[in-house]
């Protein structure tokens, strides 16, 4: 099936114009020329495309969708991110964007302006469903056996493909590091990560299952046991020594 979305200017040559300034409209974008220029008169012919759907049922052409919706530019977000969250900033090209999130070059700078915008944009999204994620956790188990869940579900290597290593420290250690925003977005996100820890541990020692030590200086020792088990998933050690240092990180706490 095909539909006819635009048209294909066709311009046919008048005779110069000599010792002039001018300015021609080309396909909306100006073109100024001094001294010698032809000016150019228009004719239009439609320009077919083959009609295809996404998966969210809106219409593509070969250029991406036709139009930039907060579906698909939500849809864009989530494959960009999982780009980045594999390969990091640096290794995340514009290349590897657009074939990732199926729009052309042009609607991807167009729905989010630059790469280090789109990356704090994914940046932001992880950080929000990681939160999410680890505040239902903790506030609907008993607290021990949420931070037990936490620290065991680094053990085993990471279920549906799903990359080794987090993509806040990944950005952390990498060039991502130094787009502007992310310092500010990852200290925010370490910040309230740790108030919900300490809240974890706190709601522990009440209940006598920790022993009543400076929750803070406890959950930061926590947080960190975490971030070492996640590097070392990408390294060579095996389950049953992360297994051995979860038991000692937990025991550490208490």
């Amino acid at each position: 099936m095909l539909r006819e979305w635009s048209f294909r200017p066709h311009f046919e040559p008048e005779e110069p114009k000599r010792g002039v300034f001018c300015s021609v409209m080309d396909q909306n974008e100006p073109l100024l020329a001094f001294a010698e220029m032809r000016i150019r008169r228009p004719t239009w012919s439609p320009l077919k495309y083959k009609v295809v759907t996404n998966q969210l049922g809106e219409e593509m052409t070969p250029a991406g969708p036709l139009m930039i919706t907060l579906s698909n530019r939500n849809l864009a977000l989530e494959q960009a991110m999982q780009a980045f969250w594999e390969m990091g900033y640096e290794g995340a090209s514009v290349q590897v964007l657009v074939d990732r999130t199926g729009l052309h070059r042009a609607n991807l700078y167009a729905a989010f302006k630059s790469k280090g915008a789109l990356f704090l944009e994914a940046l932001n999204r992880y950080c929000r469903q990681r939160m999410d994620h680890v505040g239902r956790n903790l506030s609907t188990k008993e607290p021990m056996v949420a931070l037990r869940e936490m620290a065991s579900s680094l053990v085993e290597p990471p279920a549906n493909n799903q990359p080794s290593i987090c993509l806040v420290l990944r950005t952390t250690l990498g060039q991502g590091f130094e787009v502007q925003g992310a310092r500010e977005r990852i200290q925010k996100h370490n910040e309230q990560m740790l108030a919900l820890v300490e809240d974890a541990i706190v709601r522990a020692q009440i209940r006598g299952e920790l022993e009543k030590r400076d929750p803070n200086l406890m959950a930061q020792l926590y947080l960190l046991g975490l971030q070492g088990l996640c590097g070392s998933r990408v390294c060579d050690a095996t389950p049953e020594r992360r297994t051995a240092v979860v038991n000692v990180l937990l025991a550490s706490i208490g």
